[in-house]
């Protein structure tokens, strides 16, 4: 016997990404140091939809949350070696060198801070993998170095 129930007006409780922004109901953290990266929910509550979408689809079970966790070191790794590459510019202009070559030091420095931040840039593109996870970790970097 068929159901006489309209599911029209039924609020799902599994996100679609297609059809809901999954940012208004959860987001990835790091936690630790070194960083893990997980699933948490978000919004008032908190998000019925977002707890329920992290538990079914799995987002935080050990395989997955272990690759998120190596691409987000990789992205920890460049973050690191964009900073090191900016103290570097700075330490050379301190240093008593003529200005040819403090130029010729800082433009290949500065060339490695570019792809650097290309690279990282990159792995937060919508085609890659875990770039939700990308986003919000090079979000945060970015409101970091624009502290200092």
């Amino acid at each position: 016997m068929p159901e006489d129930k309209n599911y029209v007006t039924e609020s799902p409780l599994l996100l679609n990404p297609y059809y809901d922004n999954p940012d208004e109901h959860m987001r990835f953290v790091s936690i630790g140091n070194p960083p893990v990266s997980l699933a948490i929910p978000i919004g008032e509550g908190p998000s019925e939809r977002g707890v329920t979408s992290i538990h079914i689809y799995g987002l935080n079970r050990l395989g997955l949350v272990q690759e998120r966790t190596r691409y987000l070191r990789r992205l920890v790794f460049l973050g690191e070696m964009l900073i090191s590459l900016g103290e570097l510019v700075e330490a050379i202009e301190a240093t008593p060198l003529s200005d040819e070559i403090k130029a010729s030091i800082n433009r290949k420095l500065e060339l490695l801070m570019t792809w650097t931040g290309e690279e990282m840039k990159q792995m937060t593109s919508a085609d890659q993998p875990y770039s939700a996870m990308a986003t919000a970790w090079v979000t945060e970097f970015t409101a970091k170095m624009a502290e200092r």
